[in-house]
């Protein structure tokens, strides 16, 4: 007797479904899409990488701080609102050569935004949001 595959295989193959998709638009298919890809680029480059590669702008973080309000997760809205805030201060999105490491202080000890990442690594809500992703897969998948 088969199995009913568990939240986070689910997620895992309709992840690799979307990928082979070209949204034009936001969906619930494109907050599957960015909360997946930003848990793994911070388990993969860390949480600094994230900005680089997928939030560059005020615009796609903007619309990853209104999906975690959709998906009802306060506690990851105020930490990447503060690194939005930090990030906006920084001038980090008005200026394309900018990276987040260039706005680090060196005469400080902790990391431009490292706290933020301890945050959201501590809470771990990142990685369990599988169950509310599910619900955003649509009927037919």
């Amino acid at each position: 007797m088969l199995s009913e595959p568990t939240a986070d295989e689910r997620i895992a193959a309709y992840f690799e479904e979307l990928i082979s998709r070209n949204y034009k638009t936001p969906t619930d298919d494109w907050i599957i899409y960015l909360v997946v890809a930003v848990r793994c680029q911070m388990d993969m480059g860390g949480f600094n990488s994230v900005f680089e590669q997928l939030l560059h702008d005020e615009h796609s973080l903007q619309f990853f701080l209104d999906s975690l309000r959709k998906l009802d997760e306060p506690i990851l809205v105020d930490a990447f609102a503060r690194a939005h805030s930090r990030l906006k201060v920084g001038g980090y999105f008005d200026d394309p050569d900018l990276n987040v490491f260039d706005l680090e202080d060196e005469d400080s000890e902790d990391a431009f935004l490292q706290n933020v990442a301890e945050e959201v690594r501590e809470s771990n809500r990142l990685w369990e949001l599988d169950e509310k992703l599910c619900q955003l897969i649509p009927l037919k998948s």
